[in-house]
């Protein structure tokens, strides 16, 4: 069994920076990438360095819409995410030339994820000699750059952005007027002049959520975000 002692200083240390939701969403929307540390936006999913890492040059592919598990993806979203991983470990071997890696997922809390609501991939450098991947030997870590310095050297051999931060995220856009009710903008559905493709995560799995309309009640012609997930997931939400 390993203990990781040395993290016990990111569990418990007092957090300065902004109070986000959900970090994987709020990362790629930041025009200032050094701070951080994101190294490329893609087309559906983005590389960002770990703030808290396990070795040199760990880094993490994430998509950018939250979901929790690799069967909620869509079957583009999962081809993109593959090539963005094969990409990261490129980065990672053109710049630092380690002797291995170990590049996974966990999936839930249960399997230790930080963020089980928003799916993950590690790629971890690795090289002989280097504390068997995690170091536990009188609670110290060795890296042999800092953090900025390691970005600055990733990304001399990152291609550039596919998506910019507002193209990435249409949902942080203004919403666009729909003349016609259930009219449709670039052929997605539309209810009331809200388009699917601004809806937000659902707060139960954290998958998509669509518009509907209530057909009876008291609340009868009144539309709401509905789990994209269901019967699976019975989430909803307000539209305010």
């Amino acid at each position: 069994m390993l203990y990781p002692f040395w993290r016990m200083a990111y569990v418990s240390a007092k957090q300065d920076g902004p109070k986000w939701e959900d970090p994987f969403v709020e990362i790629p929307r930041q025009s200032d990438e050094k701070k951080v540390h994101l190294l490329y936006r893609g087309k559906t999913c983005y590389i960002v360095m770990n703030a808290f890492p396990y070795n040199a040059g760990h880094v993490m592919v994430i998509p950018y819409r939250a979901v929790p598990s690799l069967v909620d993806l869509t079957e583009e979203e999962r081809a993109d995410l593959m090539e963005t991983i094969a990409l990261a470990q490129k980065i990672i071997t053109e710049t630092l030339h380690p002797h291995g890696f170990n590049i996974g997922f966990n999936i839930g809390a249960s399997a230790g994820a930080g963020i089980p609501k928003h799916l993950h991939c590690h790629v971890v450098p690795r090289w002989d000699g280097d504390n068997n991947f995690m170091p536990v030997v009188s609670d110290t870590r060795c890296l042999s750059s800092s953090m900025d310095e390691l970005w600055l050297a990733l990304k001399k051999n990152t291609p550039k952005h596919v998506a910019s931060a507002k193209m990435a995220f249409p949902q942080r856009q203004a919403k666009k007027a729909v003349p016609e009710k259930n009219a449709s903008e670039n052929g997605v559905p539309a209810i009331d002049g809200v388009p699917e493709k601004a809806s937000p995560a659902c707060p139960k799995c954290g998958a998509q959520m669509v518009l509907k309309k209530a057909k009876r009640g008291r609340c009868a012609g009144k539309t709401f975000w509905s789990c994209s997930q269901f019967p699976k997931c019975n989430g909803t939400k307000p539209t305010e």
